[in-house]
């Protein structure tokens, strides 16, 4: 949740001219990033494993605890990236839904990641 709170007052600020973005702007939004990635990983994982059903073709139950997880933050990363191998996907209706919510979500911090690196001059050298 703190990363959202960051996030919002970054952007707002820089959206309202008050102050220049900064490269620490730029980590939060990466952070806030991975931080979203591992949490549906971790959200994912505890409906596999409150679910009767399977959840997600590609992920077994019966798999080790680590690699249970971690399989569910894979999952979670090539969602977000909106990469999409197809090894592993959503077989219910919620988990489709999460699954949207978090392409969604990978597209909007991507671009405001883009947006605020490419507005903030970063990049550009000072000489």
């Amino acid at each position: 949740m703190s990363h959202v709170i960051l996030l919002k007052y970054v952007i707002t600020d820089f959206l309202r001219r008050r102050r220049r973005v900064v490269a620490s702007d730029v980590t939060v939004v990466i952070t806030t990033y991975i931080t979203i990635a591992i949490s549906f990983g971790l959200l994912y994982t505890l409906i596999t494993l409150f679910s009767s059903e399977p959840v997600f073709n590609g992920i077994d139950k019966n798999i080790g605890g680590f690699q249970f997880y971690f399989k569910h933050i894979y999952f979670s990363f090539i969602t977000i990236t909106t990469i999409g191998y197809g090894d592993v996907y959503p077989l219910t209706a919620l988990s489709q839904f999460l699954v949207v919510v978090e392409i969604i979500t990978g597209l909007i911090l991507t671009n405001v990641i883009l947006g605020l690196v490419i507005g903030s001059g970063i990049l550009t050298s000072k000489d």
